[in-house]
């Protein structure tokens, strides 16, 4: 019998902890106007981005020359392949990207990349015409 009671004066106890916790959980986040961030909870925040555009043309026969194949954009990053896009050779890209350096290419070789640093609500540009000949 001693052994229930403790175990329900033990578990009231646990439970009037828990609405206490909860309760100055609540108290907090009303006395900071009762909006919460993801990052408040764990959750990353969404990085700040920025957008890399421009022409990219297939390299396809002399200069100037384009023709309505595909070419596809690769933004580079530190970690690796940040976005890809695919567009009809000698039309314009548009990447979004958070803030940083990438290397922007054209696939498959990418041979030729522009360095560029995308800066957050920016547009950078980085044409890539057809350079063969």
């Amino acid at each position: 019998m001693r052994r229930v009671a403790l175990a329900v004066r033990l578990g009231v106890v646990g439970v009037v902890g828990l609405v206490a916790v909860c309760l100055s959980g609540c108290m907090a986040e009303h006395a900071h106007g009762g909006h919460h961030s993801p990052a408040a909870h764990g959750a990353p925040a969404a990085a700040p981005k920025g957008v890399v555009t421009g022409i990219a043309a297939a390299c396809t026969g002399p200069a100037g020359v384009t023709s309505s194949r595909s070419v596809t954009v690769l933004a580079i990053g530190s970690r690796g392949l940040m976005a890809r896009q695919t567009i009809v050779s000698g039309t314009t890209y548009r990447i979004r990207l958070p803030a940083g350096h990438y290397e922007i290419g054209l696939a498959p070789s990418a041979t030729v990349t522009q360095r560029v640093l995308v800066r957050a609500g920016q547009t950078t540009v980085a044409n890539f015409p057809n350079m063969c000949d």
